[in-house]
């Protein structure tokens, strides 16, 4: 019987050791790519430190866009020193992201230029403020000319300046909101966004420039802040649909025929009627419908 006891004994000790005793398992740092584990990063001493994986991974028609601690949101980028600094006994995940646009990184500057879709892009189309850490501060002449596919565009506060011809024949562009950052547009930039139905300028751009907007047929609504002072030649010809466009106080000069071919019979100025006489303007309303000048002080024929 005391034998039986002692046995007991013993083996209750034993899985004690063996259950109570265990080893926490290794800290983890696990790389997912499209839903499959790529790479896993185990540390197994003390002295170890998480590395980011050295070999990036690669998707036909796509860029990689770094890694992520949250899948699909992409608002905490990996920072392997601030994980390292509280590393503990368990699985962290990242997430591996891709992004649509073709890019040109400038050395010297250290930032980033859009100049064309990838042929993973969808219709909706968001463009990173920030890859490998450095800004996205340009779209190219002619980035995105021509690309029909394309219904919306999210353009971000990083952005400066968008190129000439940018989004020229982008017939499918039904949406495109310009942030506060863009200080230049270059010329066409949106000829021919027939889709196209409304647009904001804010004070930040100092032109309108010629032809901007030309053959926008579905161009219904422009609004121009005040900050504004050029309005270039044609920038809103052929624009059929347009039935408001508001002008602000600071505009000083207006190009020849910005209207030709509109069907807008009314424009409207911020500023009085004397401030619209010192506009410099000649033939502003050619080959358009434009009948009346609303100033904030009574109205004037064009």
């Amino acid at each position: 019987m005391k034998k039986l006891i002692a046995l007991a004994f013993l083996l209750g000790i034993l899985l004690s050791c063996l259950f109570g005793c265990a080893k926490d398992p290794n800290p983890t740092l696990r790389y997912m790519v499209d839903g499959e584990v790529f790479f896993e990063d185990v540390i197994e001493e003390d002295s170890e430190r998480f590395d980011e994986v050295r070999e990036l991974p690669e998707k036909t028609g796509y860029i990689f866009g770094g890694w992520y601690y949250d899948d699909g949101k992409w608002e905490k980028p990996l920072e392997l020193t601030v994980l390292n600094g509280r590393v503990e006994n368990k699985t962290y995940t990242v997430y591996a992201k891709w992004e649509v646009v073709e890019l040109s990184f400038d050395k010297t500057a250290l930032t980033y230029t859009v100049t064309g879709l990838l042929s993973g892009a969808g219709a909706s189309v968001v463009i990173p403020e920030k890859v490998n850490g450095y800004p996205i501060v340009a779209i190219a002449d002619g980035a995105f000319k021509d690309v029909v596919t394309l219904k919306e565009i999210t353009i971000p506060n990083t952005v400066k300046t968008i190129g000439e011809h940018a989004f020229e024949g982008c017939t499918a562009l039904e949406g495109v909101i310009i942030p506060h950052s863009v200080t230049a547009i270059g010329r066409y930039a949106f000829t021919g966004c027939s889709s196209l139905a409304s647009v904001r300028l804010s004070a930040s751009i100092n032109t309108v420039s010629a032809h901007l907007f030309k053959d926008c047929t579905a161009l219904t609504e422009v609004v121009v802040f005040d900050g504004v002072t050029a309005v270039g030649h044609a920038s809103f010809a052929g624009c059929s649909s347009l039935s408001s466009l508001t002008l602000p106080k600071s505009v000083k000069t207006i190009g020849t025929a910005i209207l030709s071919g509109s069907a807008l019979t009314e424009l409207t100025f911020g500023g009085s009627l004397d401030t619209w006489s010192r506009v410099e303007k000649t033939d502003f309303a050619n080959a358009s419908s434009l009948t009346v000048v609303r100033c904030t002080n009574g109205t004037v024929a064009p």
